[in-house]
C-alpha cells in the first residue's frame, strides 16, 4: 500500500462530486442503515459503487491496523469510458464508532491516457 502523501486528499467541503456521499452517508446515520457497519461498504459508496452501469472495482484490500481502524484500497483498472483516466487507485481511511465506520481521510491517485497526463500512479489529475 502506498503512503498517504502520495495520494491526493479529498476535500469534503469543496469537491462537488462528494456532496452525494455526504447526503447519502447523513441519511443512512438517520435511519441506521446496516452498511454503516462494515467499512468496506462504506469506502465502496464513497467512491461510487453501486454505481448505474454496475461495473465492480477490480480489486479492495483491507488493512486493519486494529479492530477499530483500518484502510481500505479500491483500485479500478482500466477505467471503461473515460477519455483522460485510465485507472483510478483511491485510499480510504475510517474509524469505528460503537457499530459504525466514518471516514477520516480519504484520497486518489490516477494514471492518464496516453496523451492526457502521467503514465504512472500520480495524484496529479489527468487532462
Amino acid at each position: 500500500m502506498a503512503p498517504r502523501d502520495q495520494y491526493r486528499p479529498f476535500d469534503f467541503d469543496r469537491d462537488p462530486w462528494l456532496a452525494g456521499y455526504v447526503q447519502e452517508y447523513q441519511e443512512a446515520l438517520q435511519a441506521q442503515a446496516a452498511w454503516l457497519e462494515d467499512p468496506i461498504a462504506v469506502a465502496l459508496r464513497l467512491v461510487g459503487f453501486p454505481n448505474p452501469d454496475e461495473t465492480a472495482p477490480d480489486q479492495v484490500s483491507v488493512f486493519y491496523q486494529d479492530p477499530a481502524t483500518t484502510i481500505v484500497v479500491v483500485l479500478q483498472d482500466p477505467i471503461v469510458g473515460d477519455d483522460s483516466v485510465a485507472a483510478s487507485e483511491h485510499r480510504i481511511e475510517l474509524v469505528k464508532t460503537g457499530a459504525i465506520w466514518e471516514v477520516t481521510w480519504a484520497g486518489g491517485r490516477y494514471r492518464c491516457q496516453p496523451g492526457r497526463g502521467q503514465q504512472d500512479w500520480q495524484p496529479d489529475l489527468c487532462a
